[in-house]
């Protein structure tokens, strides 16, 4: 009987977190140059840590080039990845959406489509807000909040969490030296923007093996 490969990878941070954007560190500023963390991370670098995890549970750690075999298994196309999410003691979490909306007694309410009118790209349908609301920026929902949303209600003000309250920004300085002598290196002045995840907050990634022969390789 084949065996399946279908399982979910669960990051569990232990400290800060800090994962590259584009930006260099070195801005060209007199002081400083500040380069903050993504999070949650690109889906690249996710991929990357899972087939390192993988080669590591197939030859043991080591360093250098994996071997041809398990660069086959893990490069070959065989592994399809999921896209990244977050759950937080359990409980998976999704993006708020944008018609999501908060009112002045912090209850939740949602915009929707309005009349049919016309505008100069043709007739449209504008959406209705409720009045004194707000757009909600950096907040999650849960399954059940989503759920709800999906189904044309409104999720409570339960289902509903705030960024702020899952991860926090841990600003540091960092200094350039140089070995040999022990001394600070001139203009090597750094400000680095780490993450620190709230207690229970991972984040997770669904990996499946295409290949049925890749599947049990793995799953032995």
């Amino acid at each position: 009987m084949t065996r399946r490969f279908d399982r979910i990878f669960a990051f569990r941070p232990v400290d800060t977190l800090f994962f590259r954007s584009g930006r260099p560190f070195n801005q060209s500023d007199p002081g400083a140059a500040e380069a903050e963390s993504l999070f949650p991370p690109n889906p690249p670098t996710l991929v990357g840590a899972v087939r390192n995890a993988l080669a590591q549970a197939l030859e043991g750690p080591r360093g250098g080039r994996w071997s041809e075999t398990t660069a086959g298994l893990l490069n070959g196309g065989h592994l399809r990845f999921g896209a990244p999410f977050l759950v937080l003691n359990g409980e998976r979490l999704y993006p708020a959406p944008a018609a999501l909306l908060r009112l002045e007694d912090e209850n939740l309410a949602r915009a929707r489509p309005g009349e049919m009118i016309e505008t100069d790209l043709g007739p449209t349908c504008l959406s209705e807000v409720p009045e004194k609301s707000k757009m909600l920026t950096d907040a999650w929902l849960t399954a059940s909040g989503m759920t709800c949303f999906l189904k044309g209600r409104v999720p409570a003000k339960g289902d509903l969490r705030l960024t702020a309250c899952l991860w926090k920004s841990e600003p540091r300085i960092g200094i350039g030296r140089d070995v040999a002598t022990r001394r600070v290196e001139e203009g090597a002045l750094y400000a680095p923007v780490h993450i620190r995840p709230a207690e229970g907050l991972e984040i997770c990634v669904r990996v499946q093996a295409t290949d049925p022969r890749v599947a049990e390789r793995l799953a032995g």
